[in-house]
């Protein structure tokens, strides 16, 4: 591939963090289609809760379990080919949802898809690293970032006004997000053939440009260790929310059915406007001195701690919507785009496709553990209370996790090297 200028760079990085919002918002839509329609799909195959549970499990796992070796291919062969070979899959997936014809064939449509988006994370933040200006990182990344919010509200509303307000059959909005998805890959494919490419074997001229601290896979993997524990720890509690906060709702008389939902709702759409202020003030408070990367997370991390217990202590709704509030603004999702930035300052680029698969295989291990173990704590003592307290106490693990991460204080020229590679 040619090389392109700084100017050109500066031309398009916008374009391609609102090219990766959309791309980012139709995989959690294309996650979360799903969940309004289980009651429906077990109906029509005859199938308990358990085994409808396999649909969204087998989906994580494979998600999940392919992140490590993909990123490794990726940093290999290419962030942007293995992005649009996963994203084939993607669209495979979601089109095979729409035409299965029994429960194995649509829990083998869900590991397509799953197996599809496998490549957005470690590939669109590694590919974004590459064309969006330092001073603008964790901004940028958390346009990218706001997506997972938007996708997850409209996947959510989408099959259930379908399916459940207009009366259409479940097929349908699979359909729909499917032959989306076909358009995304097609959109992406175009787009995109701008953005520099980087892999391992293009890397080996910055060497030769005097690059003094390259370093080992392992040496990156071992001063990384503190930022994929804290995004462990920062993921267990927004999972516990999401998987079972409707349930806590109704179950503790809160509130109940639409309501619930509704309330339900706060902590995805909060984080959006959290997200975009919080790296404001990051790469404004970086930039100017006043302020380190890490010293924004840690506050994030430290109201969100205090947002879990204020839910487990509470008797009151209107306390507990102060706590989603303050989970919302706070939490995971406003904080992951300042994680994102900071692993990708502390990995060089031929090692981001690796480096962000392994820390997205330890945030999503939190998707897996945390909604078991918070249903199992709730039949162990009756209440979700004692859920909401461990959460609590993981998010005081990902502040001291804060402690171990050694933030550089300038970004090195990175992009003109892998341009001019």
């Amino acid at each position: 591939m040619s090389a392109q200028g700084p100017a050109h760079s500066e031309r398009t990085w916008a374009k391609v963090v609102w090219l990766f919002f959309l791309a980012w918002a139709l995989n959690y839509a294309n996650r979360t289609v799903l969940s309004p329609l289980l009651i429906v799909l077990g109906s029509t195959w005859q199938l308990g809760n358990s085994q409808l549970g396999l649909f969204n499990s087998l989906f994580f796992l494979v998600y999940t379990g392919v992140q490590i070796p993909v990123g490794y291919i990726a940093d290999r062969v290419g962030h942007k080919r293995t992005l649009m070979s996963c994203y084939f899959f993607h669209a495979v997936g979601s089109l095979m949802s729409a035409l299965a014809w029994g429960p194995g064939s649509f829990a083998a449509a869900r590991v397509v898809a799953g197996l599809g988006q496998s490549s957005s994370y470690l590939t669109q933040y590694s590919l974004a690293a590459a064309v969006i200006p330092e001073e603008r990182r964790a901004f940028g990344n958390s346009i990218i970032n706001s997506g997972m919010g938007i996708g997850m509200a409209f996947g959510l509303a989408f099959s259930s006004i379908l399916v459940h307000g207009w009366g259409y059959g479940w097929r349908v909005p699979f359909a729909i997000l499917g032959f989306t998805t076909v358009v995304m890959f097609l959109v992406l494919k175009r787009e995109l053939q701008w953005v520099p490419e980087v892999f391992r074997e293009k890397q080996k001229g910055i060497a030769k440009e005097g690059e003094k601290t390259e370093l080992s896979t392992g040496a990156v993997l071992l001063r990384l260790v503190p930022a994929f524990i804290q995004s462990f720890c920062s993921n267990y509690g927004f999972f516990a929310l999401l998987t079972w906060l409707p349930a806590y709702l109704e179950t503790a008389g809160y509130a109940g059915g639409l309501r619930a939902g509704l309330v339900s709702t706060l902590v995805p759409l909060l984080s959006i406007p959290g997200s975009l202020a919080w790296a404001w003030v990051s790469d404004w408070g970086k930039q100017r001195g006043y302020l380190s990367r890490r010293q924004v997370m840690g506050f994030l991390v430290t109201v969100a701690a205090a947002s879990f217990w204020l839910i487990a202590v509470t008797d009151k709704l209107t306390y507990i919507v102060i706590g989603l509030i303050g989970i919302g603004l706070f939490g995971f999702l406003s904080l992951d785009p300042l994680t994102i930035t900071v692993v990708s300052q502390l990995t060089p680029p031929e090692m981001r496709g690796t480096m962000f698969g392994v820390k997205n295989f330890c945030t999503m291990l939190a998707a897996i553990i945390s909604p078991y173990l918070t249903g199992y704590l709730a039949d162990l003592t009756g209440g979700f209370r004692l859920s909401f307290y461990v959460a609590g106490i993981v998010e005081v693990v990902a502040i001291l996790c804060l402690a171990g991460i050694q933030e550089p204080f300038r970004q090195t020229k990175e992009i003109t090297n892998a341009e001019s590679a």
